[in-house]
């Protein structure tokens, strides 16, 4: 294992982790706790209180567009719960309006600034992509939505968006080792930034 990925990991583990400690008594200072959906199992009921907006502890490690403008769109929904006491937060509507714009934004970014392809490299196969030409902006946004809102339902018990995510992330540092993309860095900061989390 290179000497960067393990960097990657320690320091965005370090920062998570030292984010937890403080960012917690701050949120149960304020009250900032979680309200529970009446019609929800009645195990879910010991979570009222619990400090919401924890995802701020691993956002702050691995700065990336898509985590931020995402992040904004699930500070907006748990400040929505909380302030307003409406445990159902942003309206669906709302929320796909939001992830939609953030999707967007990255999109426009990627075809105006940059030379990055939209064609999906076949792991494992040198020189092989799939090219779907004009679909491959709609199956970006198929795939981006897809993933954020696959993280949203997963977020139902403590810790478990977190340790599901982890084991996605060190799946895609293996494949980004294996197939030398460079995005290793990034993979390891998310997975040691959500180890921290947990």
């Amino acid at each position: 294992m290179s000497k960067m990925i393990l960097t990657a990991v320690a320091l965005s583990f370090g920062l998570s982790a030292m984010t937890g400690p403080v960012l917690i008594p701050v949120l149960r200072r304020m009250k900032i706790g979680q309200t529970i959906r009446e019609e929800g199992p009645a195990a879910h009921l010991k979570k009222a209180g619990t400090p919401t907006m924890g995802g701020i502890m691993f956002i702050v490690a691995p700065v990336l567009f898509l985590t931020v403008g995402f992040g904004l769109v699930g500070f907006l929904d748990d400040y929505i719960k909380i302030v307003c006491r409406r445990s159902m937060g942003l309206t669906p509507l709302q929320k796909l309006s939001g992830q939609l714009l953030v999707t967007g934004l990255f999109a426009y970014y990627i075809l105006t600034f940059t030379d990055v392809s939209l064609a999906m490299r076949i792991p494992w196969l040198p020189g092989r992509y799939l090219d779907f030409g004009i679909w491959n902006l709609p199956i970006l946004f198929f795939i981006v939505l897809g993933t954020v809102n696959g993280v949203n339902f997963t977020d139902g018990l403590d810790g478990l968006a977190g340790s599901v995510t982890v084991i996605v992330a060190v799946f895609f540092t293996v494949v980004a080792a294996g197939s030398h993309s460079g995005i290793e860095p990034v993979t390891c900061a998310v997975t040691g930034a959500l180890m921290g989390f947990l």
